[in-house]
């Protein structure tokens, strides 16, 4: 059989709607064209071939980032077998790396309580920690979604669409500070979940926190949800 196997590969990709599964192949792909070159036959496509890579990305790449990699690769694999290019083939799979997740203990989130910061982003992140909501929830919430008095938030959750209301520590609430206009947003300052992320860890490093902790917004949610 003379047709390529990377452009067998392309066409894959391009079959794909999700544009984030799109992005993932095209990053496998792009590893194996760093590992075998960008014209390579499908007579060349053995096992010793498919375990080589498996070990190349092993080299180049986190373990969880290679289990990806390859999951993609083998699912090229496993199409070209359908069509007829390729005899089956057994090969195990990369497995996924156990990951310790982070968490930050009721004392960190005290740290960052006293720990001064130059924007109100620290108090969205204690949000997250003290009252779990997501980063959409902090990022889109609006002074009307408040009430000082009931001491409650009113949020959407995004997956479900539904609308809680949440009661809250009225420590939390003044945290806050004065409330603005019902239609503005509570926190402006947020934009993207990459920068916000930033902002945490700059946050939990002036908090004087244990190095080597990876802080992020699910981190916070998540330390809330332990803590319950």
């Amino acid at each position: 059989i003379d047709t390529d196997f990377v452009a067998f590969f392309d066409d894959l990709i391009a079959s794909k709607r999700n544009e984030g599964t799109r992005t993932y192949y095209s990053q496998s792909m792009a590893k194996f064209k760093e590992f075998a070159g960008s014209n390579v036959p499908f007579t060349a496509i053995t096992k010793e071939t498919i375990d080589n890579f498996k070990t190349f990305l092993l080299r180049k790449v986190m373990q969880n980032t290679a289990n990806g990699y390859f999951a993609a690769f083998a699912h090229v694999i496993r199409s070209a077998e359908e069509k007829g290019y390729l005899k089956h083939m057994y090969f195990k799979r990369i497995p996924q790396a156990q990951v310790e997740k982070d968490y930050l203990s009721k004392q960190d989130i005290s740290k960052i309580i006293q720990t001064p910061w130059e924007n109100r982003l620290k108090q969205a992140f204690l949000l997250q920690c003290l009252g779990a909501f997501g980063f959409n929830e902090v990022k889109r919430m609006k002074w009307s979604n408040i009430d000082y008095e009931n001491s409650s938030i009113t949020s959407k959750r995004q997956k479900t669409g539904e609308i809680v209301t949440n009661p809250i520590n009225k420590d939390i609430l003044l945290m806050l500070g004065d409330k603005g206009r019902q239609s503005d947003l509570v926190f402006p300052e947020m934009t993207t979940l990459k920068r916000y992320n930033s902002n945490i860890q700059k946050l939990v490093s002036a908090a004087g926190i244990e190095e080597g902790k990876h802080v992020t917004s699910h981190v916070g949610r998540g330390s809330c949800i332990i803590h319950l």
